[in-house]
């Protein structure tokens, strides 16, 4: 067999082995649980019966916030479910999801605001604790952020303050961050080689892998 042969033949394999058959799916690339409280007073909140829960990102400084979903999405006691956080339905997502995957080890908080009310901050850590990345999901193409909501509970409460009573609101949460993962160094292998073959033919690639070969 020639060398021209042989090169076809290893170019027609390549082109079997990295054409999918269907697009690739997201997944779960990181998740983690949350449980925490807010608690509010009559005389500012009134009979509060709502709360949202979003994220934010801050720098190391905290010169930098961006929120993630503020009042997007409400959540009464006793309520359950899912919410997709997308590029499509969430102002700033993309500038969100590239802070997540940059490289750089900053803050990842979480919080809990009573609708119409305000609240706070229910958690927080480095990038690299939340998302146990390295530091982050840097490489990875963050496509959605799931909450999903276990439980949402509401109660009397009396605040430490001189300030009389209030409501409670408790979150048992998870987040989850759905996306293509990085590829794995096979597939980066491959890809490489690739590229090198590409260099050395002036035939455009997808011909050459694609076109029937002759006898």
């Amino acid at each position: 067999m020639s060398t021209k042969s042989t090169s076809a033949v290893l170019l027609s394999g390549l082109c079997l082995a990295l054409i999918p058959t269907r697009a690739f799916a997201s997944q779960l690339l990181v998740d983690y649980n949350l449980v925490g409280f807010i608690g509010t007073t009559d005389s500012i909140c009134p009979n509060p019966t709502r709360v949202s829960l979003f994220l934010e990102h801050d720098s190391e400084d905290f010169t930098q916030v961006l929120q993630l979903g503020v009042g997007q999405q409400y959540w009464a006691a006793g309520d359950s479910g899912t919410y997709d956080f997308t590029p499509t339905n969430t102002q700033y997502f993309k500038d969100f999801a590239s802070l997540l995957t940059d490289g750089q080890d900053e803050l990842l908080l979480e919080y809990l605001y009573v609708e119409d009310c305000g609240g706070g901050n229910i958690g927080g850590d480095a990038e690299s604790s939340r998302l146990r990345g390295a530091p982050d999901l840097i490489g990875s193409n963050l496509e959605f952020i799931r909450l999903v909501v276990n439980n949402i509970s509401r109660e009397p409460y009396t605040p430490p303050c001189d300030c009389g009573p209030g409501t409670r609101f408790d979150a048992n949460i998870n987040w989850q961050f759905w996306g293509t993962p990085v590829p794995e160094p096979t597939t980066l292998t491959l890809l490489f080689i690739i590229a090198l073959l590409r260099r050395h033919r002036r035939v455009p690639f997808g011909r050459v892998l694609c076109t029937r070969l002759s006898a």
